[in-house]
């Protein structure tokens, strides 16, 4: 009975544990810090499959157990677009990719199309797209082009697609799940115009291998790029076929065939190649090659004509850094860093490349060519290769002579000294720089000189030739934040340079700029209050110098918070106090402000409504009699404002004493108010003028006067007698 229960248990937890996984994964939004309330749900699609939901917190994270099994994964939010995995088959502990939501309106679109793409539009690309001829696109930066099937972009116009460094233009593949070639990619005819892209990526698009075109396909007009990406394709990066390329500082991987193929006179300097399954770049064009760097591709650079390769890093390249197909290309001040070979001559081929000042270390072979394709080699260095040439020229290597510098070298000067580079890693400061010691340096062709005008260095990168200080991002504040009106931080990325570097920081808007000069660290407090303003819209930006390079970096808006009047009370008239129906002082407290304040009073019952506004002082005489109604109640209250924000006292109540008054019987004719302090007004119904005397108890006359409204401020406390005459002496 033991051993049978002892089973039943091992039975039971086997059976869990091999059901039961743990899932986790981040789903984060792209507006915004807190990334909670995402819902999670798994889907089942398989019949073992348990459907599971779970929210993410504030970090965008979420976990839960699931059965094993084969599910769909949604990704939900409102006011977000909806995400979705088609099959995720789940038999084991899974950490899934990190997800982001888009805030992004989706509007689909296909067809012969111009105008704008704005930025805050996903654009689902449903059918074929046509520019035509004389017509522009204009894609804002940040904006996101999703093709959902394998759909093109045919040029005959122009594309304006300039991004930024932090809000960049993606051009990608709809599918959950993207592949190489989803898309067809875009094509430029032979009628269109020149068209710019900046700070863009293009992805997963591109025809089937060894097929005409390529993620860009140009067959006609001017394409400039600069700052872009070119990614995951079953062909070609770019496809210069006709037409004109300029393309710098962008970066080309993961591409079955070719980087870029070249077949027209091209710009081509400045870029990162790398991952490319058959070579780099194809040059079939007289376009010189130069500054760009080939690393971990099967062939860094295949040439076809005499053309021109200079400054170039080949680092990696499992085939070759440059494989040479034909005629008499020149090489000169490159750098191979661990090739299978540096230079491949093609056996069979016409032409004697010429190969000079370049630095060749550490490759499995330096030089690998044909008997009959011996290059002219001279003033390079090498070292530390496993083997130097296949066919050496007669006499190489062989120490028979000093260069100019007193080192040892071969007929043809080539060195075979330690180059000292400070690194040979890619990515790291000072990769393929030479150290002071170098034996490289001034030791190139006699005929060729460096920009100080001595003697050429050997290699991609000159002695002393500044790099400039490396790009970075601006931290804090971040784009369309409120700073408070107190101190804050500015905070940015490091530079990455060989030399010390010194950062200047400058805020401004239309009408004030401050900056701060010459800081050292990447961050800097600000007293906000005391150099900007309150309630303003502000940019910012960085630049970063060595002393001889400047770069900047983007610029970033920022908006100041506005510190709204502080809390005040009202003095007089105090609360439910009787107003005389006399001229009556209103007042109140002072409120303080960094800016110039504007008080405003208002004065209302339910049958009037009386204010006073952009008052300077914290009190007015008002002439009550006028604007008032004597015996009614009123409220009052006064907000100040510093032309942004506003704020309100509390609202008090007061009333207005009713007064009497003296009415002839004879007539319409009287007078009020009674009693008074300063005055009394005569009313009839007509225009005519009365004199009126005013005696004392005991029958002094102390004032008469010919007009309807006497003063009788002068007069001392006490009961008086009026008398009233009209124009005939009448008593009334």
């Amino acid at each position: 009975m033991k051993a049978f229960i002892f089973t039943i248990l091992l039975s039971t937890i086997f059976f869990s544990s091999a059901l039961s996984n743990k899932i986790e994964g981040i789903v984060l939004l792209d507006n915004t810090d807190d990334h909670s309330s995402t819902l999670v749900e798994f889907i089942p699609i398989s019949n073992s499959a348990v459907y599971n939901s779970i929210v993410s917190d504030i970090n965008g994270f979420f976990s839960t157990d699931l059965i094993s099994g084969s599910y769909r994964i949604r990704y939900s939010k409102a006011a977000y677009q909806t995400h979705e995995i088609d099959e995720v088959f789940i038999n084991t502990d899974l950490v899934l990719d990190q997800i982001e939501l888009s805030s992004k309106g989706l509007k689909e679109i296909s067809g012969v199309t111009t105008g704008i793409w704005y930025k805050d539009t996903t654009y689902v690309v449903t059918g074929n797209i046509t520019i035509p001829s004389g017509n522009s696109l204009v894609i804002e930066p940040g904006t996101h082009i999703h093709f959902d099937d394998y759909w093109g972009i045919s040029v005959d116009g122009s594309i304006l697609a300039k991004g930024t460094k932090r809000d960049s233009i993606l051009f990608t593949s709809g599918n959950t799940v993207k592949e190489r070639g989803d898309w067809e990619g875009l094509r430029f005819n032979s009628s269109s115009d020149t068209s710019f892209f900046s700070y863009t990526k293009l992805e997963y698009a591109g025809p089937p291998r060894y097929q005409d075109g390529g993620i860009v396909w140009i067959v006609g007009g001017k394409v400039v790029m600069d700052h872009c990406k070119l990614a995951h394709s079953p062909s070609v990066g770019i496809f210069s076929q006709r037409g004109y390329l300029e393309i710098s500082e962008s970066e080309i991987f993961e591409v079955f065939q070719y980087g870029i193929r070249n077949w027209t006179n091209s710009i081509i300097e400045k870029n990162i190649i790398h991952h490319i399954e058959i070579a780099g770049i194809n040059n079939y064009s007289l376009s010189p090659i130069r500054f760009n760097v080939f690393y971990n591709n099967r062939s860094g650079l295949e040439l076809h004509y005499s053309s021109v390769t200079e400054n170039n890093i080949f680092l990696n390249n499992f085939r070759s850094g440059v494989f040479i197909a034909d005629e008499e290309p020149i090489i000169i001040n490159n750098t191979f860093i661990t090739n299978s070979n540096g230079i491949m001559v093609y056996y069979g081929r016409e032409g004697k490349p010429l190969v000079t000042n370049n630095i060749f270390h550490q490759n499995d072979r330096a030089i690998n060519n044909d008997n009959d394709l011996i290059p002219t080699v001279s003033y390079n260095l090498f070292f530390d290769n496993d083997d130097y040439f296949k066919v050496p020229p007669v006499g190489f290597g062989e120490i028979v002579t000093k260069n100019g510098r007193e080192i040892e070298s071969d007929t043809y000067f080539n060195l075979f000294e330690d180059p000292f580079f400070v690194s040979t890693t890619f990515g790291e400061l000072g990769f393929a720089n030479l150290d002071s010691l170098s034996p490289a340096i001034n030791t190139g062709d006699p005929t060729i000189f460096d920009e100080d005008g001595s003697i050429g260095d050997l290699g991609a990168i000159w002695y002393g030739e500044n790099a400039p200080p490396s790009d970075f991002l601006l931290i804090s504040p971040s784009l369309s934040s409120t700073l408070s009106f107190a101190s804050s931080a500015f905070e940015w990325q490091d530079s990455k340079d060989l030399d010390p570097l010194a950062y200047s920081l400058f805020i401004y808007n239309d009408h004030e700029s401050v900056n701060f000069s010459n800081l050292k660290s990447t961050s800097i407090d600000i007293d906000v209050h005391e150099v900007l303003s309150q309630g303003e819209d502000y940019e910012w930006y960085v630049l970063v110098t060595d002393g001889i390079d400047t770069t900047y970096s983007d610029t970033l808006s920022f908006s100041t918070e506005n510190i709204p009047p502080s809390d005040f009370l009202l003095i007089s008239p105090t609360p439910s106090s009787t107003l005389p129906f006399t001229p009556f002082t209103f007042e109140w407290e002072n409120s303080s402000d960094l800016d110039p304040l504007a008080y405003s009073l208002f004065i209302y019952n339910d049958d009037d409504t009386v204010n006073f506004s952009n008052l300077k002082s914290t009190l007015i005489d008002i002439d009550v009699e006028t604007i008032l109604s004597q015996g009614e109640n009123y409220k009052w209250y006064v907000f100040a404002s510093d032309g942004m924000d506003t704020t309100y006292s509390d609202t008090l109540s007061f009333s207005i004493e009713k007064t009497l008054s003296v009415q002839s019987e004879s007539n319409n004719l009287f007078f009020y108010p009674n009693p008074t302090s300063h005055e009394i007004q005569i009313f009839d119904n007509s225009k005519e003028y009365y004199r009126c005397y005013i005696y004392t108890l005991d029958g002094r006359l102390v004032l008469s006067d010919l007009k309807k409204r006497l003063d009788v401020s002068s007069l001392k406390k006490g009961v008086y007698m009026v008398l009233i005459h009209n124009k005939l002496g009448a008593v009334v």
